[in-house]
């Protein structure tokens, strides 16, 4: 089973110089997607990942 912990603890370990989990690098985004974005969320078109048990 894959467990995220053990995953961040591998990129602390390998000593990681831009972490995209954590927010870096904080370039702006593309007025594009972000309007994309918001489009697909009041057509209701988002969705999220459910994790199996």
């Amino acid at each position: 089973m894959f467990d995220i912990y053990d995953f961040f603890n591998q990129l602390t370990e390998l000593g990681a110089k831009i972490r995209l989990d954590v927010g870096q690098p904080d370039i702006p985004v593309d007025e594009r997607i972000i309007s994309a974005l918001i489009e697909s969320i009041k057509k209701g078109k988002q969705l999220m990942f459910q994790p199996e048990e």
